[in-house]
């Protein structure tokens, strides 16, 4: 669930009233407050309910976005990974967020995290249908996958990268071995 402002905070809303909302439905009330407001906020293509808006709502959102100039190249491989490099050399340049941290606090927090964040996370997740838990996500990740051949180096037998590495390990070839296996076309 996501905290929202029905009164939004560039229009005089404060934390003192938010609601409680799904991914979804949050996703498109800020879409149609930015498409409706002036002075709606830079909307955030990094939404992870984006994808799921309808296609002609998400195309007047970015028509709308390019128009005022508030459009962030976040939509890219490219723009995720130039935005993510600045940030974190921000970050390290000003000692703040996660290079703020002093060894110490590093070490707890690795600590910490390795007990309660994994489980916690994975199984809020699981709950949610969020992350990797997303059966969009999973059924993506598997049309990649199952799009992909792999042949053996040693016998030539062609299969997904799942069954070649279990017809090595049933012939007893070290299905780890990255030279035993290539991706071919």
């Amino acid at each position: 669930m996501h905290k929202h402002h029905p009164i939004a905070r560039s229009r005089g809303g404060d934390d003192s009233y938010t609601v409680e909302i799904d991914p979804y439905s949050h996703c498109y009330n800020h879409a149609i407050d930015f498409l409706l407001f002036d002075n709606a906020p830079r909307f955030d293509f990094r939404h992870e309910a984006w994808p799921l808006l309808p296609e002609d709502l998400r195309e007047k959102v970015l028509e709308r976005a390019r128009e005022i100039g508030k459009v962030k190249n976040y939509l890219t491989h490219k723009g995720r990974v130039k935005g993510g490099k600045t940030q974190g050399n921000n970050c390290a340049r000003d000692k703040t967020g996660l290079c703020g941290r002093s060894p110490e606090k590093m070490t707890e927090d690795g600590k910490k995290g390795g007990k309660k964040g994994g489980t916690t996370q994975g199984r809020r997740n699981a709950e949610n249908k969020t992350g990797f838990c997303n059966p969009e996500v999973q059924s993506r990740n598997a049309r990649n996958l199952n799009r992909m051949r792999v042949q053996c180096t040693l016998t030539g037998y062609i299969s997904t990268p799942g069954g070649l590495s279990r017809y090595q390990q049933s012939r007893g070839i070290d299905h780890t071995n990255p030279l035993n296996r290539k991706t071919v076309q």
